[in-house]
């Protein structure tokens, strides 16, 4: 055998046992209707399914960027359906943020409105825990001559059932702080006051609208805080984005 012909004779036979090495068999996708749907499955290298794997399962909605870097990249296309998905509602790690109105029970004319940010997980089907931190700033009209000026941040420690698929219900301690000024009109003098205190919150979420990159949801809070020695009552209503 000529010298030039045996190093071809053993690339020709090496290249065909290399790639059935990388080639795994059929019957470890009979479960998996993500692996079913490929058009040839006999055909798919080891390589391909680990960085498919590694790589995180697209979110649930009409369309989504690509599900791996061999998928299509950053094309962006229809789903197919038998492909498993994220649905945003049930992830493990919660994040939101919202923008949020209303006022306070018996403070008089005006209201306010802020931000909020929750920060938590998810337990269980129907159970969560998390941080939800509200910022607010207000005027209210304290009476014909004077009007009240005052911020505040809530720090709420919740816990949330949900007995619908896209209901929460949440309750929970919450550690408070509020500043603010009366300025008063004609001969009344103005007064502040910046302090500390505690309360307790609650807030209704209503899930609804996802997309590929995050869900809409409507959310519903009360609050009770002390002040001088008497309670209020505020409510909030907002629309919060979840990530």
């Amino acid at each position: 055998m000529p010298r030039r012909t045996l190093p071809l004779v053993l690339f020709a036979l090496f290249v065909p046992l290399t790639a059935r090495a990388q080639t795994l068999p059929y019957a470890e996708y009979e479960d998996d209707p993500a692996e079913i749907a490929r058009p040839d499955p006999l055909a798919t290298p080891g390589f391909v399914r680990d960085l498919e794997t590694s790589t995180a399962i697209p979110p649930c909605g009409g369309r989504y960027r690509g599900r791996s870097i061999l998928d299509g990249g950053l094309a962006s296309r229809r789903r197919d359906p038998d492909l498993p998905c994220r649905d945003v509602w049930q992830r493990t790690v919660r994040f939101e943020l919202g923008l949020l109105g209303g006022g306070v029970v018996g403070r008089g004319d005006g209201g306010w409105g802020g931000l909020s940010l929750s920060l938590g997980l998810r337990l269980h089907e129907y159970v969560s825990v998390y941080y939800l931190f509200t910022f607010l700033a207000g005027r209210w009209g304290a009476d014909t001559t004077a009007e009240q000026w005052e911020v505040a941040g809530w720090s709420s420690f919740l816990f949330e059932l949900s007995p619908a698929p896209r209901l929460g219900i949440a309750v929970g301690p919450s550690i408070d702080f509020g500043a603010g000024c009366t300025v008063g009109g004609g001969q009344t003098a103005s007064t502040c006051f910046a302090e500390p205190n505690h309360g307790a919150h609650g807030r209704v979420t209503l899930e609804l609208l996802e997309r590929p990159h995050g869900g809409l949801a409507l959310t519903l809070d009360g609050h009770l805080l002390r002040r001088d020695g008497e309670r209020y009552g505020a409510w909030l209503l907002g629309l919060g984005w979840r990530f």
